[in-house]
């Protein structure tokens, strides 16, 4: 959500920014160099992170909880989760969607070249995960209709008119006024 205010220039509302634990998914295979790297910059960031490698998460001592998950693994629970066609042709156009890649500014100041979920397919996969049970967080549909007003508003490419169906915040944003862009 941070990297999509960056990215338009637009701010969330209070609510829908992130404020419980954090999931990351990796691009790239599952590898010791991802986690190395993560690893680095948290413990840089609160030397009271540990890893467990059973539930791939990085703890803190205050509980706080930042999960790593693979393609695949996110690939694999969504689709354990159940849902209709809908929702694995959804799981499966934003697991393919490519990267976004920007500069973002670090704390020092220096530029940094960083890649993130294209927003579009953030909110298929968000919807997916609430419509099949598998998202339960208070800040899901917040969060949802932000990103959505961001892409509405900012984005450069449409949102695809197949998963507007998704959630009704979806159909309020791209439903029935239709962008220019799509």
């Amino acid at each position: 959500v941070y990297a999509y205010e960056i990215m338009t220039g637009l701010l969330v509302p209070r609510e829908a920014a992130p404020a419980e634990d954090l999931d990351l998914m990796s691009l790239v295979p599952r590898s010791d160099e991802v986690f190395d790297d993560l690893k680095r910059a948290l413990l840089t960031a609160d030397r009271a992170y540990r890893f467990n490698n059973r539930s791939s998460e990085f703890i803190a001592s205050d509980g706080y909880r930042i999960g790593l998950k693979g393609k695949g693994e996110i690939e694999d629970g969504l689709r354990a989760a159940g849902g209709d066609e809908l929702d694995r042709e959804a799981v499966d156009w934003a697991l393919d969607t490519p990267a976004v890649t920007a500069m973002v500014l670090g704390r020092d100041g220096q530029p940094a070249a960083a890649s993130f979920l294209d927003p579009r397919a953030f909110l298929v996969l968000a919807c997916a995960e609430v419509r099949m049970g598998s998202m339960r967080s208070s800040q899901a549909e917040p969060r949802i209709e932000a990103v959505a007003q961001m892409v509405d508003r900012e984005w450069p490419d449409p949102f695809p008119e197949q998963f507007v169906g998704l959630s009704p915040i979806l159909q309020d944003v791209f439903g029935d006024h239709r962008s220019p862009r799509i």
